[in-house]
């Protein structure tokens, strides 16, 4: 994870955004909630993986907006970046 001001230990980036990495095993699941008035880019590093309903493959990425978060299931094993933006 990259943080504004490294909390929990996390990687200090200096901007109004957090970073967050995810490994998932096939029918892994995991929710991330966004705050309202911020927005989100999901990356698909590799592998296979279902976004908000969504298959997304290796190297796609999802721009997600005006949601209260994002779901994400693996399809196949895959490693995943999600950034919050303001």
């Amino acid at each position: 994870m990259a943080s504004p001001k490294g909390r929990y230990g996390s990687v200090t980036i200096h901007a109004d955004a957090l970073v967050y990495a995810g490994v998932f095993d096939q029918g892994a699941a995991a929710a991330l909630p966004i705050a309202e008035g911020r927005y989100a880019w999901v990356q698909i590093v590799r592998g296979k993986a279902r976004v908000n309903g969504q298959d997304l493959k290796a190297g796609d990425g999802a721009a997600l907006s005006g949601i209260p978060g994002v779901q994400i299931t693996g399809v196949d094993a895959s490693e995943i970046l999600v950034f919050d933006l303001a």
